[in-house]
């Protein structure tokens, strides 16, 4: 069993609105891992690709998804 698991922003994406794109090792990882965590920087690069017209406008993508715990970045994390 996997303790935590921090997703990356495409996998939050795919997870959302293209889960069949989801590889049956990240399934088996994210059912696999007691804690799951969606960085707030993956919610900010969602907000830019929306702005972009990358992806559509769809405010739920900047939802923590269910399941997932949002990791914030702290200050000592950011100065590094």
């Amino acid at each position: 069993m996997i303790a935590a698991l921090l997703v990356d922003t495409p996998l939050v994406l795919w997870a959302r609105i293209a889960p069949e794109r989801l590889t049956g090792g990240e399934r088996q990882a994210l059912d696999n891992a007691r804690s799951c965590y969606v960085s707030v920087a993956s919610l900010w690069e969602i907000a830019i690709l929306m702005a972009l017209g990358r992806i559509a406008h769809d405010q739920r993508l900047l939802a923590v998804p269910d399941g997932f715990d949002l990791l914030p970045i702290l200050p000592i994390i950011a100065g590094r």
